[in-house]
């Protein structure tokens, strides 16, 4: 196939073959696999990639022309078809999707940085109300705290005969860059932070409402009671709920809020503005001297991606894409020239070396990148 070839092309030039071939062999040393044979590969890609993000590629027509790869396929490198079927496997290594149209020849990986960059791992600190702040992040009790058990990525709120006893009080706890943490509160809700998150909350609920504060990103499992409602709140934005799963989005940085509902019901409010969102429903909070509140469609898969362990974008802008990894892989990141238009697609595990996700998303021609020490320098190509 004339698509084919054109990836064959591709992969065999000597910058990406280095690129790829790497990525590729650490790939099959982690998960213990030998090189696929050329039917294997076929048959992997075909099951599973995500459609959505090989529709753009020149692979897209291998479901429907099947047939036709069979008889044409013994004349392509089998190296190379298991090269572009490994790395088109989802959730694995990911991909950008490139585009092939605009690609220079002369497309560089990203430097090495000197020190190794590690992606986002457990670890927050837990501010009491007395100014004191413990690290979070290994095993056992809180030897100051009878009612908090610490795992090794999780606080538990416990609502012992003790806790009872005490008035309750407001605890922060917050991720830096580079950290992720979980926190169960005192009525059984499950609550994820994202890395340069935070949550402030009770000890344990009283009165008619359960009420948290957060900041950042966090995913929340809340426990339902009919009787005492939910409330998140978040700047001006207030979230209220009786039983559901939520995403919320709200990083100071950001030019919107955004709440995605996963399962339940529940209510957004901003002054005099409100929306109900229903489950594969969003609402957009955008802030400035005009805020509007509106309700769109969520695309789960991505806005979830950060749970699962992935990058995932779908016309995501650089400057967007950048801020996140920069959050994950605490590095900081500077512009020069007008990249702000660029936009990508595609998804690469959270867990890869920095570089190799830099690296991909180099690949696609549309920007240059540098790491130099721990901040990362994006220019227009």
């Amino acid at each position: 196939m004339e698509e084919l070839s054109e990836l064959q092309q591709l992969f065999e030039s000597e910058t990406h073959r280095e690129v790829l071939e790497s990525a590729l062999m650490k790939m099959l040393q982690e998960k213990g696999e030998a090189h696929p044979s050329v039917e294997q590969a076929l048959a992997r890609v075909l099951q599973h990639t995500d459609r959505r993000l090989y529709a753009q590629s020149p692979l897209n027509e291998l479901k429907s022309k099947s047939r036709s790869i069979q008889k044409s396929v013994v004349h392509i490198n089998n190296r190379w078809i298991a090269v572009a079927a490994a790395l088109l496997l989802c959730g694995t290594i990911g991909y950008f999707i490139w585009q092939y149209e605009n690609q220079p020849q002369d497309t560089a990986t990203v430097a090495q940085s000197s020190a190794p960059i590690q992606p986002a791992s457990g670890k927050a600190t837990l501010m009491l109300p007395d100014g004191r702040v413990i690290n979070l992040g290994s095993n056992g009790k809180i030897t100051t705290l009878d009612m908090v058990e610490e795992t090794k990525d999780r606080v538990i709120y416990h609502l012992n005969d003790q806790a009872k006893s005490n008035i309750p009080q407001l605890h922060t706890i917050a991720t830096p860059r580079g950290g992720t943490y979980q926190v169960q509160l005192a009525d059984g809700t499950e609550v994820w932070l994202n890395a340069a998150s935070s949550i402030t909350f009770p000890t344990r609920f009283t009165g008619e409402t359960r009420e948290i504060e957060i900041q950042g990103e966090v995913f929340i499992q809340v426990t339902p009671h009919k009787n005492r409602p939910f409330l998140v709140h978040t700047g001006s934005q207030t979230i209220e709920v009786l039983g559901t799963a939520f995403n919320i989005s709200a990083y100071a940085d950001q030019r919107e809020i955004t709440t995605a509902l996963v399962e339940g019901g529940l209510r957004v409010i901003d002054g005099g503005n409100s929306v109900r969102l229903t489950p594969g429903e969003m609402a957009i909070n955008t802030r400035g001297s005009r805020p509007t509140l509106v309700k769109e469609k969520a695309d789960l898969d991505r806005i979830l991606a950060w749970r699962n362990g992935i990058f995932r974008y779908n016309g995501q802008p650089i400057e967007d894409i950048m801020a996140e990894v920069g959050r994950w892989y605490d590095v900081d990141v500077r512009f020069e020239g007008d990249v702000f238009a660029k936009r990508f697609a595609g998804e690469i595990s959270r867990f890869q070396n920095v570089t190799d996700v830099l690296d991909i998303i180099a690949l696609t021609g549309s920007v240059n990148i540098k790491l130099e020490g721990r901040e990362i320098i994006v220019k227009p190509r």
